[in-house]
C-alpha cells in the first residue's frame, strides 16, 4: 500500500483561467477542524475527514471558494487556527497539471471491461425480457 507518511499540511489556490474572478482553494492534512471558514462571503464544504489507520491519525481537508476579485486561501480561513507561514500558497494553473498527466493503462483497461460487462448484461436481460414476452403471447 502506498501512503504518505507524516504529511504535512499544504494550502493550494486554482484560479480560473477564463475569469479571475473566481478563486478555489484546498487546504489538506491538517490535524483538526471546528469551523475554520471565517468569512460569510466564502462559499465552503464540510471538512472532509480521512482516517489514515496505519498512523492512527486523521487528516482533515476543506475546500472554499470566492467570487470576489480580492479573494485570497489566507483569508478564507480563521488565522487562529493555521500557521500560513508554513503553507507555500502554491498557485495552481490548470496548464501544468495538463503537461504532467497521463492516463494510468490498467485503470482505462479496468473500465472498458466494465462498460463491456454492463452491455452484455443489458442485452441479457432485454433478451430474456424478449422471449419471456415471446412466451407468454403464444
Amino acid at each position: 500500500p502506498y501512503y504518505i507518511q507524516n504529511p504535512q499540511p499544504a494550502l493550494y489556490q486554482l484560479r480560473s483561467p477564463k475569469s479571475s474572478n473566481t478563486s478555489v482553494c484546498l487546504l489538506t492534512d491538517f490535524g483538526f477542524y471546528n469551523g475554520s471558514i471565517k468569512n460569510e462571503t466564502v462559499t465552503g464544504s464540510e471538512a472532509t475527514v480521512l482516517e489514515m489507520m496505519t498512523m492512527e491519525s486523521k487528516s482533515y481537508g476543506a475546500v472554499t471558494w470566492g467570487s470576489k476579485s480580492n479573494f485570497t486561501c489566507t483569508d478564507a480561513f480563521r488565522k487562529d487556527m493555521f500557521d500560513f507561514n508554513q503553507f507555500s500558497g502554491s498557485k495552481c494553473n490548470s496548464s501544468h497539471a495538463e503537461q504532467g498527466f497521463e492516463t494510468d493503462r490498467d485503470l482505462n483497461l479496468m473500465n472498458l471491461s466494465l462498460i463491456v460487462l454492463r452491455i452484455i448484461f443489458l442485452k441479457t436481460v432485454g433478451f430474456n425480457l424478449l422471449m419471456t414476452l415471446r412466451l407468454w403471447s403464444n
